[in-house]
Parts: C-alpha cells; sequence; structure tokens
C-alpha cells in the first residue's frame, strides 16, 4: 500500500515524535542539501532483521534481501574486511557490536523531488504513527561528561611519524589514521541529541539508526557508495581546510587554499585512483570515471575536498557484489589498501567498529545508498557511555602536529553537539 502525503513537514513531525519516544528504526536525511534527489527516508516498525559478525554476514545478507521484498535500512562495520580480505582483528569487540545489522522496515516514510509518501504492507502501522501526533518525550535528569582521547597527544604524534616510515620504505603511499574519543553518559536521549548534531553540522549524508542497545547517530558529508539501476557512484573525501564563518573574506581564502594545495590533491587523486580500481572489478570495462575531480564544498565546520567516481555495473553482479568490491570506503583506508588495513590494525589502538563502515537503505529494487560512517557518535546507553573516531590521511609530507589539528577540526562538530544537548537538556528535569 502507498498512500501519498500532501503535508511533508507533518510527516516529518510524526517521524521525529516516533524516534523521540524511542521508536526503532533509522532515518536518513539530506538536511536540506538541494542537491539530494531523495530529501529524507526513514524506516519504521521493523520486522525481518540480520544481525552478523564478519565470517559470512554478506552471504547472511544476501539471503534477507530475497527473502522479501521491501526496504532495508542498516550498516556494514568496518570489521567486515576480515570478511573480504585476508586479515585478521587486532582488537577486541569490546562493545560487543555487530559487524552487520540491517532490517526490513514495517513502514518507510520518502520524501523525495516527486513527493512525499508512506509504503507499507500493514495499514495498522500508519495509524499507529498518527496516534504519536503531539507526543513528547520526558526527558529524565541526565549525565553527560567531556570527551577523552583514549591516544595522548605525543602518542598519536608518533604514530604519525611511523606511518610515515612505512610510507618511505614504500609500503603503502597514504594511510588513514584515527583515535577514539569516549565519554561518560547516562539517560539521555540519542535522538534529541542526533537533532542536536545535525542543528550544529547539517550534512548531506546524516543518519540515525536504532535497532540494537546502541544509537548511531550520523552526521557524514560522504558518500560510500550508490547504486540507481546499473550506474555506481562514489564520492570520496580527501583534504580538509577549517571554516572561519566570522570572516567571509578569510573563509573565501581558506577555501581557496585547499583547492591549491597539492598535498591535499595529491592525496585525493590516489583514492580516486583506489576506488577506480575498485569499481572496475565489477563495472562494464571503460563505464568508470570521474566526471568531478578535487572539487572543494563547504560544509559548517569545514570545507571538504570532493571528487565523484561512477561506473556501469555488469549485468552478472548484484548489488553486494558491488559492496564488496568497494568496501571499505579507500578514505577511510588509504593505498594500496589491503596493506594499509593491515597497518591501521597495528598502529590504532582501538576497534573502529562501526565508525568508518557504511550506513543507508536498500530499495525493493536493489538500488541503494550508503554514506561513510564519519562525523559520528556511538550511544551505548547499557555500557553509559558514547564513543567518537576522527582521523586523517596521512602521506609522507604529513607534519604531525598538522595532522592532530585536523582531528581536533573535526572533533569541534561534535563538541559543539554535545554543548547543545547540555544546554537543552541536561539541566531540565522534564519537557512536557
Amino acid at each position: 500500500m502507498q498512500i501519498e502525503i500532501s503535508l511533508p513537514e507533518h510527516l516529518l513531525q510524526l517521524i521525529r515524535n516516533y524516534f523521540q519516544v524511542g521508536g526503532k528504526g533509522c532515518l536518513l536525511s539530506s538536511n536540506g542539501h538541494i542537491s539530494a534527489k531523495v530529501h529524507w527516508i526513514a524506516g519504521l516498525y521493523p520486522q525481518e532483521s540480520v544481525r552478523e559478525r564478519y565470517g559470512s554476514a554478506f552471504q547472511e545478507m544476501e539471503k534477507l534481501l530475497e527473502s522479501k521484498n521491501g526496504y532495508y535500512f542498516g550498516y556494514f562495520g568496518y570489521d567486515l574486511k576480515n570478511e573480504l580480505e585476508d586479515l585478521y582483528p587486532t582488537h577486541p569487540n569490546e562493545a560487543d557490536r555487530w559487524d552487520l545489522s540491517f532490517f526490513r522496515a514495517g513502514l518507510t516514510a520518502i520524501c523525495d523531488e516527486s513527493g512525499c509518501r508512506i509504503i507499507t504492507e500493514d495499514p495498522d502501522l500508519y495509524e499507529q504513527l498518527q496516534m504519536l501526533e503531539g507526543k513528547r518525550p520526558s526527558i529524565e535528569k541526565g549525565s553527560m561528561g567531556s570527551l577523552v582521547p583514549q591516544m595522548s597527544t605525543s602518542e598519536y604524534l608518533g604514530k604519525v611519524d611511523q606511518v610515515r616510515e612505512h610510507i618511505a620504505a614504500g609500503d603503502v603511499y597514504e594511510l588513514n589514521l584515527c583515535q577514539q574519543f569516549t565519554a561518560e553518559a547516562n539517560e539521555i536521549n540519542p535522538y534529541l541529541l542526533y537533532e542536536c548534531l545535525c542543528e550544529v553540522s547539517p550534512n548531506p549524508f546524516s543518519a540515525y539508526y536504532y535497532l540494537e542497545s546502541q544509537a548511531i547517530l550520523c552526521s557524514s558529508m560522504e558518500r560510500f557508495l550508490q547504486k540507481q539501476g546499473q550506474i555506481l557512484s562514489s564520492e570520496p573525501i580527501k583534504g580538509t581546510r577549517r571554516r572561519n564563518t566570522e570572516n567571509e573574506v578569510l573563509d573565501s581564502q581558506l577555501k581557496a587554499e585547499l583547492e591549491s594545495d597539492e598535498k591535499e590533491r595529491a592525496e585525493n587523486i590516489m583514492i580516486v585512483d583506489l576506488v577506480r580500481n575498485d569499481l572496475s572489478r565489477v563495472c562494464e570495462t571503460g563505464s568508470v570515471s570521474v566526471p568531478e575531480l578535487c572539487r572543494v564544498y563547504s560544509f559548517a565546520q569545514v570545507h571538504q575536498m570532493i571528487s565523484r567516481v561512477t561506473g556501469m555495473l555488469k549485468t552478472e553482479h548484484s548489488a553486494l557484489d558491488a559492496i564488496r568490491a568497494a568496501f571499505p570506503a579507500g578514505s577511510m583506508t588509504g593505498a594500496p589498501k589491503v596493506k594499509a588495513m593491515e597497518l591501521i590494525d597495528r598502529y590504532e589502538i582501538s576497534e573502529r567498529g562501526i565508525y568508518s563502515g557504511c550506513l543507508g537503505y536498500f530499495s525493493p529494487d536493489q538500488d541503494f545508498d550508503l554514506n561513510v560512517i564519519i562525523r559520528t557518535i556511538i550511544y551505548d546507553p547499557a555500557a553509559g557511555n558514547l564513543s567518537v573516531h576522527v582521523g586523517g590521511a596521512i602521506t609522507y609530507d604529513s607534519i604531525p602536529e598538522q595532522e592532530y589539528e585536523e582531528c581536533l577540526v573535526k572533533l569541534s562538530g561534535i563538541q559543539n553537539a554535545l554543548e547543545l544537548y547540555r544546554g537543552k537538556f541536561i539541566s531540565a528535569s522534564r519537557i512536557s
């Protein structure tokens, strides 16, 4: 059953109410970016699901997609690399998270260029959603500590130098080195925190996902991979500058500096070449192209250098074949990819888990759109904490102190969102 909706803002408010009062599911939003064909899409009232560790996760996902028609929402965690390559985890799965988690939505709400609509096989679910009209969450007095790095500044700087030694030796050309920050967080409302994150960083591939005990609050600006018909598209990011939003002239200068920075362009082009190689494994010969190279886009806290790589998927390959070929995102590994991932396991001191995987949805015809899980908070209510990863691409020309500063730039939007949440909700006993 499909229901056309004439009041999109009313529908979006019902969905916000659903998540605010603890509803399980997923919301993906472009946050008003005009280039997005899908403004937002939500999967509510989860039905069949698959949750797997690496080993046979892609096989189980294939079974789920074939089992029943519908929209599927979920994520592929970073450690699925161990299923695709001869790799082994160095760090324990301390948070006990799944490497893959997807569900079939009982009710899907979509707002795109053609309008807004509800898709469901059970009309009662739409009635249940309408009954949330005017519902607001009760917020208990929560608590939230400050983000604490799990790696000292000096340790991170030393690891950058160690990675540079590998680059000098020819082991890799580039490597994405990440670090984790954690904070205590008790009795907070994850969806309201997600809204604070979108208010501070309204990025085009944001996502809220809450199915198991952990909530994923994502403000990504990077598309991992999209499939529309047989067309694949990936939009790798490499190259960052902090914005100066208080001075338009200086901000324009920073953007121009990034556009002309040879080191940043070289980093981006290396990853573009990696993505081209990945897609060539499953695309028609000669179809892989780069329609956009090293273009700089501006977001709330940063300017980012983004390229776009496209290709025509061979008819004998499935949607999951395309994901297997490109996973994980080259922008989050380095090049060559397998060696880079080996060194990442050696030099990072905590598991990435969900971070730097991808999150999104599959349509009934197995088209899909998946982001890269960056600029993301993972909230674990049972453990009473939240975690954040940030990182950057290391090349031989990298200056360790500047790389650490880039991590802090990428962290700033999340820190601002946490402060906004504290100001709105931690001091209040209840919201009626």
